[in-house]
């Protein structure tokens, strides 16, 4: 059987037809990301394009006038529709445009040209936990990338003393500054004899970890990842993250002067790649906090204060993220890692957006007279039991009085 003998006579709606041309168009949507002084890009695959499509059709003959006027009905009516097409078989259609066309010159003729797009189905909202799995995903691909670029750079072999005395030194002070965080937040660690124990191999082991550098990567993350994981609260979660930040966030691309020796030079990139590799494994660790964090509380039956509470603190945990971000891509970040961290920046974009519903508006207000917590919160939301959340969020030191004159945040 030949294509001759698979074509099926054309109908729309149970009108036939003849046809005399066919053609439609596809392909996929791309959202094409480019940042402000950089040489790189970044294409997102956002699916298929709806498959547009054109029909050329005529009809002829003594009562050609009566099949046009009912296609013409056919067209116009609401919805989808079944076309029979001669050559890509049974199709569910909505029709957008047509034209129609007669002339003297052809009696008994009548061509339609009929622009459509095939029907679809309905798809179902994606869900956060979706947003939440692409954010976790997105991390996972930063670690593979940050080992990848640490192994290209890091190196003791063959070098001098001080460059491995210098590596061990950096990669100490990670250590303590963990430790400091491990003991300025215990009350928001659960369970801190692990997260210690932890901390304690990795600095026990660091001497041997710096001739293996993907076992060191490895390490580091997970040091890190446990320290995140395991605090309870994001506001706790994001003061660790800004102590990292102020230790290793400043030296993030190696300093080299053209007078350096080769084992300077090696030096310099050695401690630049410890700050990014730090800098990198709390950014990714600390976002993980954030999904896990908000997931918990979402599941809770009772009110948190540990997760986001208002849409600026959501916001500006965010913008913190998207700006280290940025520093760990300008600082020389390889095409693999740049991709990598463009990929969690829309992620964490995306996932923040799906979640700032939930989460409340803040404002201020000013007292005339001071009066008791209790009474504030009654006045505002007819709910004393509020009383709390008014004392904690302006860092009140004593709940009977509520200071006037100043400005009191309070929530919508």
């Amino acid at each position: 059987m030949s294509w001759r003998d698979r074509l099926r006579v054309g109908s729309f709606r149970g009108v036939e037809f003849s046809v005399d041309g066919a053609g439609g168009s596809g392909g996929r949507r791309v959202a094409l990301h480019e940042y402000p002084q950089q040489e790189k890009y970044h294409a997102e695959d956002l699916g298929l394009k709806a498959e547009a499509e054109r029909l050329t059709v005529y009809l002829v003959g003594a009562n050609y006038d009566l099949a046009r006027d009912k296609l013409m009905a056919a067209l116009k009516k609401p919805g989808s529709g079944k076309l029979v097409h001669p050559y890509l078989g049974t199709l569910n259609i909505q029709v957008q445009d047509f034209d129609w066309s007669i002339t003297t010159r052809r009696g008994g003729y009548c061509e339609f040209t009929i622009q459509y797009i095939r029907a679809g189905k309905i798809t179902p909202p994606t869900s956060t936990s979706n947003k939440a799995k692409q954010l976790t995903d997105a991390s996972v691909a930063v670690n593979t990338a940050i080992e990848n670029s640490f192994v290209s750079s890091f190196t003791v072999d063959d070098t001098a003393a001080f460059v491995e005395e210098s590596a061990l030194e950096k990669l100490d002070g990670f250590v303590d500054s963990i430790r400091a965080i491990n003991g300025q937040i215990a009350g928001y660690l659960e369970p801190i004899d692990t997260v210690a124990a932890i901390v304690d191999d990795f600095g026990n082991e660091i001497a041997s970890l710096i001739l293996q550098p993907a076992n060191l990567v490895s390490s580091l993350v997970s040091v890190a990842a446990s320290a995140f994981g395991a605090i309870n609260d994001i506001k706790v979660a994001f003061k660790a993250y800004d102590h990292l930040l102020a230790g290793f966030g400043d030296d993030l691309a190696a300093d080299i002067d053209s007078s350096f020796s080769v084992n300077r030079a090696q030096e310099a990139i050695n401690n630049a790649a410890i700050n990014t590799l730090i800098v990198s494994a709390a950014t990714v660790a600390a976002t993980n906090s954030i999904v896990t964090i908000q997931s918990a509380s979402s599941a809770s039956t009772s009110s948190s204060d540990n997760a986001f509470i208002t849409l600026a603190e959501a916001q500006s945990t965010r913008d913190k993220l998207l700006t280290t971000v940025d520093s760990l891509i300008d600082a020389g970040a390889t095409d693999e890692a740049y991709f990598a961290w463009a990929d969690l920046q829309a992620s964490l974009v995306k996932y923040i957006a799906d979640i700032e519903p939930n989460l409340a508006t803040s404002n201020t207000t000013t007292l005339n007279q001071s009066v008791p917590a209790l009474v504030m919160a009654y006045n505002l939301y007819g709910d004393a039991n509020r009383e709390a959340e008014l004392v904690n969020r302006n860092s009140i030191a004593n709940p009977v009085f509520m200071p006037a004159g100043v400005e009191l945040e309070v929530l919508s």
